[in-house]
């Protein structure tokens, strides 16, 4: 039981580590910056559900600055954070957040249907400073210059940008998912 609960933890603690997410995000900037940031994410704040609205592209920690990404329909709603904290600064983008995982689910879709013989792509994922999708690729596909130029000339004037799979993803992965079928196997065989 005790080595079932360690490898748990240590299960729980990797994935953790390995998420892209906001989660490590709360560790950056100054304490000014993090109360901004709260503030902010709690006017998103409908009962327990983060809702954002239409404008909102999202927003990111640079250096001692809170960047907040808005679309031209962007009203006034924020404009008493920089007044509040001099850390905000409003970034104005061309998609909201919500639109991007609109698009997310439209070029998912596109990919899978006009593109059979990618096969397989690491991901997806939303990249709030760049205003942009980000479809994760193999090397290999990357370096096929006839492949990525379809891709370009299939999605040109979308939100969306091909990008490597970070190396720490399958470093991380690897030895995640030998050490899980070691349990599986040790366990249940």
């Amino acid at each position: 039981m005790k080595r079932l609960s360690a490898f748990l933890l240590a299960a729980v603690l990797l994935c953790a580590g390995c998420s892209k997410e906001r989660g490590g995000f709360a560790d950056q900037g100054s304490e000014e910056v993090k109360a901004a940031d709260a503030e902010l994410r709690g006017e998103f704040l409908n009962g327990s559900i983060l809702v954002y609205p239409d404008y909102y592209g999202g927003s990111d920690i640079d250096g001692e600055k809170l960047l907040v990404y808005v679309t031209s329909d962007y009203n006034s709603e924020l404009d008493f954070l920089p007044d509040k904290y001099g850390c905000v600064e409003f970034v104005e983008v061309e998609y909201g957040r919500n639109e991007l995982y609109m698009y997310e689910g439209q070029i998912k879709t596109e990919l899978e249907e006009s593109f059979p013989e990618l096969g397989h792509y690491n991901g997806m994922r939303i990249d709030e400073a760049s205003n942009k999708v980000i479809v994760e690729l193999l090397p290999a596909t990357l370096d096929n210059a006839e492949i990525m130029d379809r891709l370009r000339a299939h999605f040109e004037g979308s939100p969306i940008a091909f990008g490597e799979t970070p190396a720490a993803y399958g470093v991380l992965l690897v030895p995640f998912t030998f050490c899980v079928a070691a349990f599986l196997h040790r366990h249940f065989h």
